[in-house]
């Protein structure tokens, strides 16, 4: 895992974690929702966001998969899951 802290042109800290950026503070006590979040780079997403405060809904299509992604994320914050397939939504 990488991770840096580093400065944004608007002089605000970013946190810098598997190539995404989440400004710090921006996150706090909202509610985030992470399509395709039980592996890979929305599992990462859900994590950083996590990480800074959000209460993050991960979709998927795979039931079993977002519930071993909640249980893995369940530590870090307030983690809900929505099984969908997006890709025959309208």
């Amino acid at each position: 895992m990488v991770s840096a802290n580093l400065k944004c042109s608007c002089g605000g800290k970013v946190i810098s974690r598997w190539g995404l950026r989440i400004h710090r503070g921006i996150a706090r006590d909202r509610v985030v929702i992470v399509t395709g979040g039980s592996r890979g780079i929305g599992l990462a997403t859900a994590r950083a966001f996590l990480e800074q405060g959000a209460r993050v809904e991960i979709c998927g299509f795979d039931r079993e998969r977002l519930l071993e992604a909640r249980r893995a994320l369940e530590g870090l914050g307030e983690v809900e899951t929505v099984v969908v397939d997006m890709r025959f939504i309208e």
